[in-house]
């Protein structure tokens, strides 16, 4: 005990605990690795010392970086609210945690433009801050994808048809449903201006309000975009050679592939470690390239280790790994200025340096993690994990 907080290790569910000496809440946990039956730990000012069965001492200290901590579990989307989707959809203050409004039966939102569009069966909704229904669109058939949205345009796909609308109103900017050929069931979406990529039956095709500009490659799985996709205003097709960026794929074999906006191949690599790619994040800048969670399972089948790597021009320019994690999994990282954050089943948060991968700093939860948002809108950072619960880090 100490200035009223009793520290306790767990084993079994390794971590240290620490509650309030009057009442009992609990105010943190730290996971720590192979804790076993661990010495009572000992503090030394406003440090605790705690030892784990491998020999390795730990420091650790109350943080002054949890603004809050929320009881929700789910996906985690953040605009002006920080938004949770597990199968109701929730809106926390971003600043308390207070629900603001709730909605039920969502699929996973997207933020963007000020509004919050989600799916719902065969419609896309979209909401205001205050949890008004701006607008609502119909499709042609059930959605299979999540909402992909730029400043001015939604799109949404689903079994051989992918749809445009209006980010601020609604209405229709086009729809695309194979012309003469079948587009598939459309298995990944991503977008850049007004024109959308979709990954259906393994291949890659491009579409615009022109329809199909081109289709590419084979055995793709994963999707993702990066640049200025050379389209104008209306979606008719520019110079889109020059425009810069790339929209990369994951293909079988733990390949990825970027290719230009007119499908030409630029160029491929296979990273260092792993069997497949589970995510695919562009960067912010084209020189960024791309960032992939890669994936290998053990010979029984029963676990998994996964890594993220930075890709450019063909080469991998680091790679990462939590260094006590030997198994386990990663979420879909978030790229923030020069910055990549990535959620593990080690129960942490780490933010990456995107230059060469070096631990700039990690957060710690109490379970794994498994989605991970930034604000970038404050005078400073703030970092959002959903695990047992969300949590909000300065």
């Amino acid at each position: 005990m100490a200035d009223g907080t009793v520290y306790i290790p767990v084993s079994g569910d390794d971590g240290l605990v620490a509650l309030d000496a009057e009442t009992g809440e609990q105010r943190w946990r730290v996971p720590i690795r192979n804790l076993g039956s661990s010495w009572l730990p000992a503090t030394v000012g406003d440090d605790i010392y705690v030892t784990d069965r491998e020999g390795f001492l730990y420091t650790i200290r109350d943080s002054a970086e949890l603004d809050w901590r929320a009881d929700r579990t789910g996906t985690l989307e953040v605009g002006e609210n920080v938004y949770v989707s597990n199968n109701d959809l929730i809106a926390l203050d971003a600043e308390n945690s207070e629900i603001r409004w709730s909605a039920d039966d969502r699929n996973e939102p997207n933020a963007e433009n000020e509004l919050l569009y989600v799916t719902d069966d065969e419609n896309v909704v979209a909401y205001t801050a205050d949890g008004n229904e701006r607008w609502r669109a119909e499709c042609d058939g059930e959605i299979a994808t999540e909402p992909v949205v730029t400043e001015e345009t939604v799109f949404v796909g689903g079994n051989g048809w992918v749809g445009a609308f209006d980010a601020q109103d609604g209405g229709t900017r086009w729809t695309y449903d194979g012309d003469c050929g079948d587009l598939g069931s459309v298995e990944r979406l991503t977008a850049l201006e007004n024109r959308a990529f979709v990954v259906a039956d393994g291949r890659i095709t491009a579409l615009d309000s022109h329809g199909e500009q081109w289709s590419a490659g084979e055995n793709a799985s994963i999707l993702t975009a990066s640049g200025a996709s050379g389209s104008d205003d209306s979606g008719d097709a520019g110079d889109s050679g020059s425009a810069g960026g790339a929209v990369y794929a994951g293909i079988d074999g733990n390949e990825v592939i970027a290719y230009d906006f007119d499908g030409n191949e630029q160029w491929r690599a296979t990273p260092e470690n792993g069997d497949s790619v589970s995510h695919l994040v562009g960067g912010e800048t084209p020189a960024d390239g791309v960032y992939a969670v890669t994936t290998a399972v053990t010979s029984t089948g029963t676990d998994r280790r996964e890594w993220l790597a930075a890709l450019s021009d063909g080469e991998e320019r680091w790679a990462f790994h939590p260094k006590y994690l030997p198994f386990g999994s990663l979420c879909e990282p978030v790229v923030a200025g020069e910055t990549v954050y990535v959620g593990a089943s080690d129960r942490r948060v780490y933010a990456l340096s995107a230059t060469n991968g070096t631990e700039l700093h990690r957060f710690e939860t109490g379970d794994e993690v498994r989605s991970v948002g930034i604000d970038t809108n404050g005078e400073d950072d703030r970092v959002y994990a959903a695990s047992d619960s969300v949590y909000a880090f300065e």
